[in-house]
């Protein structure tokens, strides 16, 4: 081989290599007396501007001053330093290298320091993302309780991510990481249905796994899990492979059950409060019946005891007045029992007219709303109309809006409800207006909200609105505040029976 020959693979080899990797080398001071045009180039600074400055122009700040001092250390020494170093260039962004700095002794007995560096900022920055990624993928997991798993059908292996084995309560190395291993983790009475809903969703590609169901974990406690899965199929339409993700639902079912017992006690107190409202309704019903008896029986006593003449016609009227009287509070006394039958609990639908409806409402209330000075009209067409409805809950949605309306316009002048009634494209309306001059929409937009009341302090919960809602539904009805209505007026719903 000859000189030129050698001399010309040195050149090749070098030119090969300031293409490929980033090359400096500094002083025994660390002053930059050589830097290669890859490095020029990823460091932004050209040359000129890198000879005879140290390394601290590329430093990023991202290295405690501690790691340079221990690479510093290696190198005086004599020794090869080897790492992952980030770096800073001319535009201020962040960089990183895998360097390999080696120290030489020249001819005069100097030191120089030969550095190879390979610019990895994208894998750098993939790792990141992927570390990133992970980590925020780990965090939602496990607030949202969610593990993920991949089933290898034909193998019969189970893969389980670390959130299953912690909403199993099991240790990985207790898993026997198979389909019937997971089985015996789930509860016995679900066992069925689980295998159940697997076979579907194996057999018919149409149909994805899903179900929600116990889990009993080794100290015995239960659990509830929502699972969904998707079948992987080969060419032959053969499952080979299901993955999908569990999560645990038991504080969300938890939730539900605690807002479903919170949801019966505002119903529970709102029966008690309508069955209170429907108690002082009567009281003021019958008080004036009552006194009506009071003095006709007096007044008989009174002529009998006397031995008044000629009274037989009076005490005849007086007696006619007292029966019809005792009639009139026994009628009181029926629509009472008959509304109030199983304690407002939602029973069987029947049917009953329209005229009922409002003949018990009127039993019930007419005479209070007459104390308070109020004006109670009603217009009602198609007065016979069925409908199948339950009359006790219809009664105290009827008694909650009356209620409303009574304390709505106490200190007005003008003083009145009106009830109209009539049949609507296959519907029966009942609108209850009062003399109000309407709701304003911020409060409209939640009155129906449980336990919103504009009402002062201990003149009301809050609950009328909301549960008077929720049993128009409930009696396939619907519950709505007209804000085009001039008044305040509310719309009451039902079909009618058909």
């Amino acid at each position: 081989m000859t000189f030129e020959h050698s001399l010309l693979n040195q050149v090749d080899i070098f030119d090969a290599l300031d293409r490929a990797v980033i090359v400096s080398a500094t002083d025994e001071e660390g002053k930059i007396i050589y830097a290669n045009p890859l490095f020029c180039k990823v460091s932004g600074y050209s040359a000129q501007e890198l000879i005879g400055q140290d390394h601290r122009i590329v430093n990023s700040g991202i290295h405690p001053k501690s790691f340079f001092k221990e690479l510093w250390d290696q190198l005086k020494k004599g020794n090869e330093w080897k790492g992952i170093i980030s770096n800073k260039n001319k535009n201020g962004e962040i960089y990183h290298v895998k360097t390999t700095i080696t120290p030489i002794r020249l001819k005069d007995g100097k030191i120089c320091y030969f550095s190879v560096r390979k610019d990895i900022t994208p894998e750098i920055n993939l790792r990141n993302k992927l570390e990133y990624f992970n980590e925020t993928h780990k965090i939602v997991s496990d607030a949202a309780n969610l593990g993920a798993w991949d089933w290898n059908i034909s193998e019969n292996t189970l893969i389980w991510n670390d959130q299953i084995y912690k909403i199993f309560d099991v240790e990985p190395q207790s898993f026997e990481a198979t389909y019937e291993a997971f089985l015996s983790f789930c509860h016995p009475d679900d066992v069925d249905k689980i295998n159940l809903a697997v076979e579907k969703s194996l057999s018919n590609p149409n149909v994805k796994y899903q179900i929600e169901h116990r889990v009993l974990t080794r100290e015995g406690n239960i659990k509830s899990v929502l699972e969904t899965g998707e079948v992987f199929r080969n060419s032959d339409g053969i499952p080979v492979r299901m993955m999908g993700i569990v999560q645990d639902i038991t504080e969300l079912n938890n939730q539900k059950l605690l807002v479903e017992r919170q949801k019966e006690q505002i119903l529970e107190a709102s029966k008690m409060s309508a069955l209170g409202e429907m108690a002082g309704s009567i009281s003021h019903e019958i008080n004036t019946p009552i006194a009506v008896i009071l003095v006709n029986a007096e007044k008989t006593l009174r002529m009998l005891k006397n031995k008044e003449e000629n009274c037989i016609a009076e005490i005849n009227d007086s007696l006619k007045t007292i029966i019809n009287t005792s009639m009139h509070i026994s009628d009181i006394v029926k629509t009472l029992k008959r509304i109030s039958r199983n304690d407002f609990q939602i029973q069987e639908k029947a049917e009953i007219s329209t005229n009922e409806i409002i003949k018990d409402l009127q039993t019930i209330s007419s005479e209070r709303i007459k104390n308070k000075g109020i004006e109670l009209l009603f217009e009602i067409e198609n007065e016979n109309e069925l409908l199948k409805t339950n009359n006790s809950l219809l009664q105290q949605i009827m008694i909650n809006l009356l209620n409303n309306s009574m304390y709505a316009i106490k200190d007005l002048d003008n003083k009145w409800i009106k009830i109209q009634g009539k049949k609507l494209d296959g519907q029966y309306e009942f609108r209850i207006c009062d003399s109000g001059n309407g709701i304003d929409s911020e409060v409209a937009n939640k009155m129906f909200q449980p336990f919103y009341t504009t009402k002062q302090i201990g003149q009301g919960t809050g609950v009328g609105l909301g549960v008077s809602l929720s049993y128009a539904q409930a009696l396939g009805g619907t519950l709505t505040y007209d804000s085009k209505s001039k008044n305040t007026c509310f719309i009451l719903r039902f079909p009618v029976s058909s």
